[in-house]
């Protein structure tokens, strides 16, 4: 199941937190007035009672600081919320599944409307009637790509939110807990009754207010990014076309730059029509310009799992993607292939296995195993294995950086 963003759970989380604060607050105000009435009766002065008080001022201290944290982390985390939530339930798979669909009838069109201007060139027979046609596919070729771009525009909305809400109100659970074993604590210290907790409230809660605070004045720090080690590694293994090389309608030129006539316009009639050749500045300038929407799927999905990878493990994966597909690892992707079976089938599962293990033992993997699990998954033509690919790729995410 892909990932589902309702901003109504959300809200319902953020109620549920704010009860538990309120709770703790009560609970800790009939604490402390059980404190008060032991501390103004003078028949209790003793070693014990003594004793008992220091234990007290300790739970208070840190009973205060976790709620006053609580409350500031919940004022910060709920603003977050309502800036990032506009409302808008999002489904990850069904986005997907209609991005999918639409490039697919976006391909639909785009070959009707060659078929189309060929019939036209051989014949003047209805030749106005074969251009109403050509004119209509255009028409529904341009209303589909601009839907294309708004269902697009929606997954990028949905990652983004998972991203700014996932983390809200974990940190106060937490939190609230250990503020509730210190009151309890308390309790037990002033009444004799009840059992104690284990204690650990005395070294979490401060740690949890450090940590709340470190929330609350975060800034995302980029340690691996796309850069001149990514581009080299996929220049050596996409090789360079100087002219372009057309495949059913799809031309390729420089590192891996696919695009159509309808696609690129320009491009079209500079390397196809003119005939010109690419030079490398220009194709490192084109290979720089496709490769961001793998780089921006990849980043999701190393943030999203908070991955802790080095820069070669990164660029293996921006490779990784950029000859699979950006929606390589998708729920929607997976789906799609399984039901072509076959050996679409079992790639489908090979990849499925890779990226569990890249989730499940994150930052402890074995070398042998990553080998394995990115040769296994082979790659998008089923007519080729791609095994010296995937053999760099894992041999470069295996590297040490220092190496």
């Amino acid at each position: 199941m892909g990932l589902i963003l309702k901003p109504s759970e959300v809200k319902n989380c953020a109620k549920q937190v704010r009860a538990g604060i309120e709770g703790s607050r009560k609970s800790y105000a009939g604490a402390l007035q059980v404190v008060q009435n032991f501390a103004g009766n003078e028949a209790l002065k003793s070693k014990s009672w003594d004793t008992a008080k220091g234990k007290i001022v300790e739970s208070h201290q840190l009973i205060v600081q976790g709620i006053v944290a609580a409350q500031e982390s919940m004022v910060s985390e709920l603003s977050t919320a309502e800036e990032v939530l506009d409302g808008e339930e999002r489904n990850e798979e069904q986005l997907i599944q209609d991005i999918i669909r639409l490039e697919e009838e976006c391909e639909r069109y785009i070959e009707m409307i060659k078929k189309l201007s060929k019939l036209a060139s051989r014949s003047m027979i209805a030749s106005w009637s074969i251009s109403r046609l050509i004119s209509h596919y255009q028409e529904m070729l341009e209303t589909t790509k601009k839907e294309l771009e708004l269902v697009k525009e929606e997954l990028n909305k949905l990652y983004d939110q998972a991203e700014q809400t996932s983390a809200l109100f974990k940190t106060i659970g937490t939190l609230l807990h250990a503020v509730e074993c210190a009151i309890n604590d308390a309790e037990v210290y002033i009444s004799g009754r009840g059992e104690l907790s284990d204690g650990s409230w005395g070294t979490l809660i401060p740690t949890m207010v450090e940590e709340i605070n470190a929330v609350i004045n975060k800034e995302k720090t980029v340690n691996v990014q796309y850069g001149e080690s990514t581009r080299q590694f996929l220049k050596e293994h996409e090789g360079m076309w100087e002219t372009v090389v057309e495949t059913k309608g799809v031309y390729s030129i420089g590192y891996g730059c696919d695009f159509t006539k309808e696609s690129a316009p320009e491009l079209y009639q500079k390397y196809v029509i003119n005939g010109e050749k690419i030079t490398e500045e220009d194709a490192d300038i084109l290979l720089d310009e496709k490769v961001v929407l793998f780089v921006q799927e990849l980043d999701k999905f190393v943030d999203t799992n908070q991955l802790d990878i080095n820069q070669n493990q990164y660029d293996a994966l921006v490779s990784y993607f950029y000859n699979n597909g950006p929606y390589v690892f998708t729920d929607a992707v997976y789906n799609s292939w399984i039901e072509k079976e076959g050996e679409y089938a079992v790639r489908a599962e090979a990849r499925k296995c890779l990226k569990e293990y890249l989730i499940n033992e994150n930052g402890n993997y074995n070398e042998q195993t990553i080998i394995n699990l990115f040769v296994a998954s082979k790659g998008p033509n089923i007519k080729y294995e791609y095994i010296t690919r995937r053999t760099d790729e894992a041999n470069l995410f295996n590297k040490k950086e220092n190496d």
